[in-house]
């Protein structure tokens, strides 16, 4: 005995695409690096730079770099196109100097007389 079911258009339509979304998240790998280029950040002088981070998904540790400069090779012999970014990790910070050696001596023989 089989039982005759009716459904409407727009309701198959809906069930149809709920179960396309979940056969597409199941397969759906999370990526192992995300790269964001960020350009025309102005600065203080008036002239634009720009920043390119790089963010290992799987460990979270961003990398933080600063554009140099960009490169166009041209189209490639598969007509591809290309853009050769250039870039630098920004410098840490040096600590302050410490006070020569010379000078903190006196410093000490002066504070003793």
């Amino acid at each position: 005995m089989s039982k005759t079911i009716t459904i409407t258009e727009s309701a198959l339509a809906a069930m149809i695409a709920a179960e396309v979304a979940k056969a597409v998240q199941t397969t759906t790998r999370k990526s192992d690096f995300k790269i964001v280029v960020t350009r025309g950040i102005p600065s203080k002088s008036g002239r634009e730079w720009g920043k390119v981070e790089i963010t290992d998904q799987r460990t979270g540790k961003v990398i933080e770099t600063f554009i140099d400069h960009t490169h166009n090779p041209g189209k490639r012999k598969d007509g591809a196109t290309q853009e050769v970014i250039y870039a630098n990790v920004p410098a840490a910070k040096p600590a302050a100097p410490a006070a020569p050696a010379a000078k903190a001596t006196r410093k000490a023989v002066a504070a003793k007389a």
